[in-house]
């Protein structure tokens, strides 16, 4: 990250909310314990502003099972992932050094999962594999990128 820091205008991050906390799993890595502030971490380091360039919630829907990978929570509504949204993009909004986001995906994945080998079954999409958007979701993103 400090050397990212000295070549680039910008740190490019992929942020996700994550069952297990991996700086747990791998000590000192960053020199924390904690994922909790990883982007500040980023910042200090690189002394770049950071745009995230994938972040979600998945939930789960009679279309996607949302399985694979176990790592990341589901949520069981799509109220409760629209509020997830919500929560996560104002605070990337309260934060000086994000410059921006972006959500991974648009479409869901296929319920019985991507063909690439990690096989990804979720609802990570604005819209769901028929394209029918998640209006819930929708609401949120207008709401607070209107802000």
């Amino acid at each position: 990250v400090k050397a990212a820091g000295k070549y680039c205008d910008v740190l490019t991050v992929n942020y996700y909310e994550l069952i297990l906390d991996l700086h747990r799993t791998i000590p000192d890595l960053l020199g924390t314990t904690s994922t909790k502030n990883l982007l500040e971490e980023f910042y200090k380091l690189s002394g770049k502003p950071i745009l995230i360039t994938e972040m979600g919630f998945r939930g789960v829907t009679h279309n996607n099972k949302s399985t694979k990978p176990f790592i990341y929570p589901r949520y069981f509504s799509q109220r409760s992932r629209a509020a997830k949204f919500e929560k996560a993009i104002k605070g990337y909004f309260e934060k000086k050094y994000i410059i921006g986001y972006h959500i991974f995906q648009w479409a869901d994945q296929p319920y019985n999962g991507r063909s690439q080998p990690d096989g990804e079954n979720n609802n990570w999409g604005i819209v769901d594999i028929y394209d029918e958007i998640y209006p819930e979701l929708a609401g949120v993103l207008k709401l607070v990128n209107g802000r």
